[in-house]
């Protein structure tokens, strides 16, 4: 995670950062796998977002691969991240509260 950590400090000095706080959603059933990604509606695709669990105090940087489909996860949830990275937030849920940081 540090190589992606490095590489939104150098996106962040150079970009405009965002912020936003809601729900992050991931899938409890689905394949677990070591990748950090996510899913999110307007951080550009290839970049790297910071998503921070509050709760616990952790901060994971995961790589966008694409869009959230809009008919399959509702207004309230602001990223969709993979098992691994849900794993690293401490998240004990399949949805959970989240700030998330990401450069434009």
């Amino acid at each position: 995670n540090e190589a992606l950590r490095r590489r939104y400090i150098q996106n962040a000095s150079v970009k405009k950062e965002h912020m936003q706080r809601g729900v992050a959603y991931w899938q409890k059933e689905g394949k677990q796998d070591s990748e950090l990604y996510a899913l999110h509606r307007t951080a550009p695709i290839n970049s790297i977002v910071a998503v921070t669990n509050p709760m616990k105090k952790r901060t994971v940087y995961a790589k966008v691969i694409g869009r959230m489909p809009e008919t399959v996860y509702g207004d309230n949830i602001v990223v969709v991240v993979s098992g691994s990275a849900a794993k690293m937030l401490g998240a004990i849920d399949s949805k959970f509260y989240v700030q998330v940081r990401y450069t434009k």
